[in-house]
């Protein structure tokens, strides 16, 4: 399906009038390829990102949230090992992107931010151009994109899982957490 196709059918399902279609495309996962920059939610990000003269900043972003859905997706499923997507943040001194799933209740997505190097990995110029308010918020909606939004409400509430973030700031390194975690007794 095209990149279109599934922004409509997206939304679609999340308003009452998709409700008859909502199985069949969470059973098949077809929603999951469509970009996170392609949602309405995300207009100022991909503004941010698609401004600049560098168009493939854009896609960057793209396929990194999608590395790290995929990421935490195979580990709450139960698959152990790394897919190896996120690679390019073993090498990088600047940025170090790390996640941890604790008894399938809690996930949370850490961000560091080494402010004394330079960004080595081409593939990240794309967290180079945007403000740590911007990539904070980032990270607090791919959680809600991951485990609300992306099957249309069907499996969690919104009020059954709670969704924060923390930020520290030092002179030498900016520390990002975005955490989701089910509620006691759901």
């Amino acid at each position: 399906m095209s990149e279109g196709e599934l922004f409509f059918l997206r939304y679609n399902c999340l308003s009452g009038y998709g409700r008859k279609f909502t199985n069949l495309i969470n059973k098949y996962r077809i929603i999951k390829h469509l970009p996170f920059l392609s949602l309405l939610e995300n207009t100022p990000l991909r503004n941010k990102l698609v401004s600049s003269h560098q168009p493939n900043q854009g896609l960057a972003l793209n396929w990194l949230i999608y590395s790290l859905w995929k990421e935490i997706y195979n580990r709450l499923v139960g698959k152990t090992t790394a897919s190896g997507l996120l690679e390019n943040f073993q090498n990088n001194m600047k940025y170090s992107l790390s996640f941890a799933v604790r008894e399938r209740k809690t996930v949370i997505v850490k961000l560091e931010i080494d402010k004394r190097h330079k960004n080595n990995t081409p593939a990240l110029r794309c967290l180079d151009r945007l403000p740590i308010d911007m990539i904070e918020k980032m990270l607090y909606d791919f959680l809600r994109e991951l485990f609300i939004f992306s099957n249309s409400k069907v499996y969690t509430d919104e009020k059954l899982i709670t969704f924060k973030t923390k930020r520290k700031d030092t002179p030498q390194k900016e520390e990002i957490w975005s955490i989701a975690k089910i509620n006691e007794g759901n």
